[in-house]
């Protein structure tokens, strides 16, 4: 039979644990996309134009 402090570790396992693995997961694969890039399609390269501080000219800021 399963009693209430297996159902509490249960619930805090999901209420705790799992988001902080795919928050994990999501940050690894924004990381990942940084470094790799996306697929481009056109073959155009946006890293070859960058600024004075390293940063792209074309590329699209991830937030106003």
């Amino acid at each position: 039979l399963i009693s209430g402090a297996t159902l509490n570790r249960f619930f805090a396992l999901h209420v705790v644990a799992l988001p902080i693995v795919l928050l994990a997961l999501v940050v690894l694969h924004i990381l990942a996309l940084h470094e790799v890039g996306s697929n481009n399609p056109d073959g155009i390269n946006i890293k070859d134009k960058k600024g004075p501080d390293g940063v792209p000219l074309d590329g699209v800021p991830f937030h106003p």
